[in-house]
């Protein structure tokens, strides 16, 4: 972004408004829902931010800002989702700090485009509402030897670097409470993954043994859930033409649970299953009845699979 992109006719000073009001507001931790960039995950529960937060040292609101950045709610990824909305917002909060905390009446536009780009390049792993609360630090003397003392009126990314450096360090025993919090998380789910693919795998075992073990299996025995995980096992294998050639069973098969289905129907529902029937037979198949078709096939296939285990 260059300075003239950035000169605040009406169009571009809506924009940045838009960006103000829309990305900083998300990303200021007094936010509870904030996430900074809608689409991403949200930050971690105040319970944790309040144990973060005594462990390392600092306070809830920065805890939160660093939630939000360990899950992926950084200024990188706003400005990978929407380059020029973020930029703008970025801009504009450099351009806030800089003058609320340094006072700085002679800096030009472009070292603003300038420190943005620093931002992103440098420190695109933070939030965006971590900015402010960086300065807000420096400025509290929470930083040694960081000074907001602007150079003749002018605000630099040198004294931008130096304030985010000394951030940076300052929220670090945070980043690894979190860290840790977001490895054993991640254990326990792979953990719980592996069990409930142990308990599906057992499942699948017990029924191939109960299917096998039918003594006279008729389709009623068989769901289209038998057919898709012994497909998957290589278990059940259909040509093509074995496909095809079930075709009239599988029309059969429906025509018979759709007459099952009209006793005890009222008699405009009856109608409509009479008709369905008559307008299959002349191949106009509704998408009820195609879906029929597909699961009775499932079931015909699981039917055949269970004989030929037999002989």
């Amino acid at each position: 972004m260059t300075a003239a992109n950035r000169n605040l006719s009406p169009f571009n000073l809506h924009q940045a408004m838009q960006a103000i009001q829309t990305i900083l507001p998300l990303a200021h931790p007094s936010n509870p829902s904030s996430t900074g960039i809608t689409s991403l995950n949200a930050p971690a529960s105040s319970p944790l931010v309040s144990v973060v937060s005594s462990k390392a040292g600092i306070s809830n609101e920065v805890s939160e800002c660093v939630a939000k950045s360990v899950s992926g709610v950084t200024i990188r990824a706003g400005v990978a989702e929407d380059t020029e909305m973020f930029m703008l917002a970025l801009v504009a909060e450099l351009e806030g700090c800089a003058k609320q905390y340094t006072g700085c009446p002679n800096t030009k536009d472009l070292v603003f485009d300038e420190a943005a780009e620093f931002v992103i390049d440098q420190f695109g792993f933070l939030n965006i509402g971590e900015i402010r609360l960086a300065f807000r630090l420096a400025a509290a003397g929470e930083f040694e030897g960081v000074t907001l003392r602007a150079y003749f009126g002018t605000f630099t990314v040198g004294m931008l670097g130096e304030v985010l450096a000394a951030y940076k360090e300052y929220r670090g025993e945070a980043v690894r409470h979190f860290r840790t919090v977001e490895n054993v998380s991640a254990a326990l789910q792979s953990g719980e993954e592996r069990q409930r693919q142990h308990d599906m795998e057992a499942w699948e075992q017990n029924r191939i043994k109960f299917l096998k073990l039918l003594h006279e299996p008729t389709i009623d025995n068989c769901t289209a859930y038998d057919y898709e995980f012994l497909t998957r096992r290589g278990e059940l294998v259909l040509t093509d033409e074995e496909k095809k050639a079930m075709f009239q069973r599988r029309f059969d098969a429906v025509v018979r649970e759709t007459h099952r289905d009209m006793d005890g129907a009222t008699p405009y529902r009856r109608k409509e299953l009479t008709a369905e029937i008559e307008d299959a037979r002349k191949g106009a198949y509704s998408e009820a009845f195609k879906n029929k078709m597909s699961v009775s096939g499932k079931r015909l296939a699981v039917l055949d699979w269970i004989n030929k285990q037999r002989t």
